[in-house]
């Protein structure tokens, strides 16, 4: 392949990539744990939101699919014990490979224990232990992942450079506009 037909296609293919890192809504939105901390209990409780037709409100309900892993109790301490790990604190930090497996090992563990210690208070059927497990751990594994050597931090970095670039390009263009629609102002 010719070289520049290379450049070209890595640059067509990072074009998104660079829109995302130039939008600071985006940005916000990626630090953002909330949502994710509410759809792990909507998991957990098996609700879905439901669109009201006719006043197209928007509300949660039970799904009429399958059944709730665990009581509100069960969901709420749940919640307790991952919020911490999915906090956008957490997202900014440098962690290492080695804290990250040493991190989701003492969660795993302590969550298993009080799991099996409360299943019947939380209401928990103990085949459903392994996907409560897993709708706890894997959010918090990609959370800390992005925790991982900076990468978050150094994603921030470049999206900064990016939007001061541009900003300062922008304002360079707006500058020639104006010289270039009235030559003799100064």
């Amino acid at each position: 392949m010719d070289p520049q037909q290379k450049i070209y296609n890595e640059n067509i293919q990072a074009l998104p990539q660079r829109e995302a890192q130039l939008n600071p809504e985006i940005v916000k939105y990626q630090l953002e744990t909330s949502e994710l901390i509410e759809n792990i209990r909507m998991l957990l409780l098996n609700e879905i939101f439901v669109r009201n037709e006719d006043t197209g409100v928007i509300t949660r309900q039970t799904s009429p699919y399958g059944k709730r892993l665990m009581n509100e109790e069960g969901a709420q301490e749940v919640l307790t014990i991952i919020r911490p790990h999915l906090d956008k604190n957490i997202i900014l930090s440098n962690l290492t490979d080695h804290e990250i497996e040493a991190t989701l090992i003492e969660l795993r563990s302590k969550t298993a224990i009080l799991l099996q210690r409360k299943y019947i208070d939380y209401e928990i059927d103990k085949e459903k232990l392994p996907t409560i497990m897993t709708t706890m751990i894997n959010p918090i594994w990609s959370t800390l992942k992005r925790a991982a050597n900076e990468t978050t931090l150094n994603y921030l970095g470049k999206t900064q450079q990016l939007h001061e670039i541009r900003r300062h390009d922008d304002s360079d263009d707006k500058g020639f506009m104006q010289k270039f629609m009235n030559p003799f102002k100064k």
